[in-house]
């Protein structure tokens, strides 16, 4: 009969996990926030086109006005490019919204970097 020997605490399995999870953590930290401001700015877009499309009739010059208040929110949500571009594009039945910004992630100890381009857009009909 051959006997089973029990695992030691410390194996190959368990420090693969270990390194899984650590690695999970470490993306969740460097890219969640990124990531979730990225959401709350899609809600800044939306609210400038409805704000747009409810006050549609006052011009190319109210757009302008729109697109910096909506530079200045961004920002304000801690989006620090200073290539953020907000864009209002009126349609006859619809209303684009659009910012684009660039992140970049610098990680320590191997001396690189990760640049995240985010391009949004929120479209609404105006019917």
């Amino acid at each position: 009969m051959s006997s089973y020997k029990k695992p030691g605490k410390i194996n190959v399995v368990s420090v693969l996990i270990f390194l899984a999870l650590a690695a999970a953590a470490y993306a969740g930290v460097r890219f969640g926030p990124p990531y979730y401001r990225k959401w709350k700015v899609k809600s800044v877009l939306d609210e400038t086109t409805v704000e747009y499309i409810a006050r549609r009739a006052r011009g190319a010059s109210f757009a302008k006005q729109l697109e910096e208040k909506a530079e200045r929110k961004i920002s304000a949500l801690g989006v620090a490019d200073p290539g953020l571009r907000v864009q209002i594009y009126d349609r006859d039945r619809e209303v684009t919204t659009t910012c684009s910004y660039r992140v970049v992630i610098n990680h320590p100890f191997v001396n690189k970097a990760t640049t995240l381009n985010f391009n949004l857009q929120v479209t609404r009909s105006t019917r």
